[in-house]
């Protein structure tokens, strides 16, 4: 399971990357467009020529949020037709509040996706504000903190957990399981070395969360991909564009660079 870490990381760092590296009416939206089980923001913009706004309430307090910029995310996956590995690029709208924190959604919906407070990183990394929480108290913060945003966060299993001496923040990631095996709804956190929430994405929230998987199809597509894997490989849950649930596996070399297996093996067509 600890490799598991690698599957996400490129994906998850574009967007965080591209966040830090630039100092880092509600809209009328259809069913499919409605967000479950997550903290809910509502656009007030007043006409499509004005700043594109946003609000929440968080802890009883009204967040307002304006927009700054598009970027986006990529992720990885195998094809269950060509064989091959195909790249897939997730356009995110971020938006930014008065203490210059980030708030990311999927391009042009309410849909949101992650936060990115402001100068995390750096902060506690000057000579003698240098701080250090341990592990355990990583875990709790997180456990405590990330449900403000994500209200079904204790549908959620940690997979791994990172510490970064050079910046001292840990890095953790949490996967909706299904039948115990991980998915790619995956919601990555970085805590501070205060113990405070620095950052989270979370791209697929709630992916699966109507998706039910017969043991005899996960059975029927190991047997299919015993040929080509191996013991070392791991295996995770995802879903191709046109709604296909696919089993997906992937190897990592020794500098940590992974990439999947040119194939993925049907769990569940497109409903």
């Amino acid at each position: 399971m600890k490799k598991f870490i690698y599957a996400f990381t490129i994906g998850i760092f574009v967007i965080i990357a591209a966040v830090i590296s630039l100092e880092i009416s509600k809209k009328e939206t259809s069913n499919d467009d409605k967000q479950i089980d997550m903290i809910s923001f509502r656009e007030i913009t007043g006409d499509e020529n004005s700043v594109r706004k946003k609000q929440a309430i968080l802890q009883d307090q009204i967040i307002e949020i304006t927009y700054e910029y598009e970027t986006y995310t990529t992720s990885i996956a195998a094809s269950s037709v060509t064989k091959e590995t195909l790249y897939y690029n997730t356009n995110i709208d971020v938006y930014i509040d008065s203490e210059s924190n980030k708030y990311l959604f999927l391009q042009e919906s309410d849909l949101f996706c992650g936060f990115v407070k402001k100068d995390y990183y750096w902060k506690y990394l000057n000579g003698d504000l240098y701080l250090y929480v341990s592990k355990e108290t990583a875990v709790e913060a997180a456990e405590n903190q990330l449900p403000l945003y994500v209200l079904d966060f204790n549908c959620y299993d940690m997979i791994s957990c990172q510490y970064c001496e050079s910046t001292g923040v840990y890095e953790m990631q949490y996967s909706r399981l299904l039948n115990g095996i991980p998915t790619d709804d995956i919601i990555k956190i970085f805590i501070q070395a205060d113990g405070q929430l620095g950052a989270f994405t979370a791209f697929k929230h709630g992916a699966y969360h109507d998706i039910h998987i017969s043991e005899e199809a996960i059975a029927q597509a190991r047997q299919a991909a015993a040929s080509i894997t191996d013991p070392l490989m791991y295996e995770y849950i995802t879903s191709s564009e046109e709604g296909i649930i696919l089993l997906q596996y992937h190897e990592v070399s020794e500098n940590g660079y992974s990439r999947a297996v040119p194939s993925a093996f049907v769990l569940q067509p497109a409903q």
